[in-house]
């Protein structure tokens, strides 16, 4: 176990911590206390999520960073452990007498006893065969972390991890992904106390599961948020949508107007038709490939993992007008990108602090994307 490596005000960045507080309140009751700080990568440890299981705790963190480093870990504890006494106790794996040897004080000092209150610890980190629960240096799924576990019908354990399908260059160089971050799904059992994941094996687009529950298509509408429903309507011509610009323009970091459908897919297709009689100069409304407010491109689009083909379509003939690739679309470094991946827009806006006052119909609007791994 390497000492940490504190800073001057006994600290060191991105570790996981415990604090008890009122729920009421939210109120800070106990002093900090150390739960885990990474052994991996750049130190990095995040994203914490506790379980309780059979008598233990469980503790799952994101580490390494969010490059091809990142992972996911797994440390666990009793609900009650007694008879830990004193700062530097050995209860797990070194964490306390690490913590002495820095010189960094706890909660646990002055010699009282050390009781483990379940998510404070101390933690035992799972052994080689167990971490890291995954690894997201393969070809076809990287920087995976940021891992849930669930259980679902019938008692099969499974996760649900971030990770990144890259795309790879005409050399074999792995690139950035305009898709950004996505969800992956795999089977996990539980071996001695310790959760497994897909058998130790990679998780790739094609998993070997059994049955799932059916999923019923039927999604009402919801918002998560809270729209500002004068900006919107769906009755003045049914089948379309109506968008009233407010008076932001979609570069700017404020509550635009604008529906955004994300892009699922490398290959595929973006088509709507749109209807919108600007009534000042200036007012707009049109599509967009959108993937921050720093740089949309208006324009209309066929995809794939490499370049936008944009066309303008008249009737049935199709256009071609123009081409990027999807590194515009991407940051340098896989922090510096946009982890909610690219987006196709339908949007209207204003000007000058002005909300338009002619609506923008948005109609046969339609994403179809080739899926990876299968039909």
């Amino acid at each position: 176990m390497r000492e940490i490596p504190l800073d001057w005000k006994g600290t060191f960045p991105l570790a996981v911590w415990s604090i008890k507080i009122d729920l009421d309140t939210c109120r800070q009751l106990t002093p900090k206390r150390l739960m885990r700080y990474a052994d991996v990568g750049n130190g990095v440890s995040e994203g914490p999520h506790v379980y309780k299981r059979d008598g233990y705790y469980y503790l799952l963190t994101a580490e390494g960073g969010t490059e091809v480093e990142h992972q996911e870990w797994v440390s666990r504890s009793r609900r009650v452990l007694e008879g830990a006494r004193g700062l530097g106790h050995r209860a797990t794996h070194g964490v306390w007498d690490t913590v002495q040897r820095s010189g960094f004080r706890t909660p646990c000092e002055h010699g009282k006893e050390l009781y483990s209150r379940g998510p404070q610890g101390p933690w035992e980190v799972g052994p080689s065969w167990v971490n890291p629960m995954v690894q997201g240096d393969d070809v076809e799924i990287r920087q995976t972390g940021h891992m849930d576990l669930f259980e679902s019908i019938g008692g099969q354990w499974w996760t649900v991890v971030l990770g990144v399908r890259p795309v790879y260059g005409p050399k074999g160089e792995a690139l950035l992904s305009p898709l950004g971050r996505e969800t992956f799904l795999a089977p996990v059992e539980w071996v001695g106390g310790w959760p497994i994941v897909n058998r130790r094996q990679k998780i790739t687009l094609n998993g070997q599961v059994g049955l799932l529950p059916r999923l019923e298509e039927k999604f009402s509408k919801r918002f998560n948020f809270n729209p500002d429903k004068r900006e919107y309507d769906l009755s003045l011509r049914p089948g379309s949508l109506a968008l009233f610009g407010g008076p932001w323009d979609i570069q700017v970091n404020e509550s635009v107007t604008m529906l955004l459908q994300r892009q699922t897919a490398f290959d595929g297709r973006w088509e709507v038709e749109i209807d919108y009689p600007p009534s000042l100069r200036r007012h707009e409304a049109g599509t967009a490939v959108w993937w921050s407010n720093d740089g949309p491109i208006r324009i209309h689009i066929d995809t794939t993992p490499t370049y936008y083909t944009f066309y303008l379509v008249t009737g049935t003939q199709r256009n071609k007008i123009g081409q990027i690739t999807s590194s515009h679309l991407t940051g340098s470094r896989p922090f510096d990108s946009s982890f909610t991946g690219t987006h196709f827009a339908l949007y209207a806006q204003g000007a000058d602090d002005e909300s338009t006052l002619t609506p923008a119909f948005f109609s046969d609007v339609s994403w179809s994307g080739r899926r990876a791994g299968g039909p």
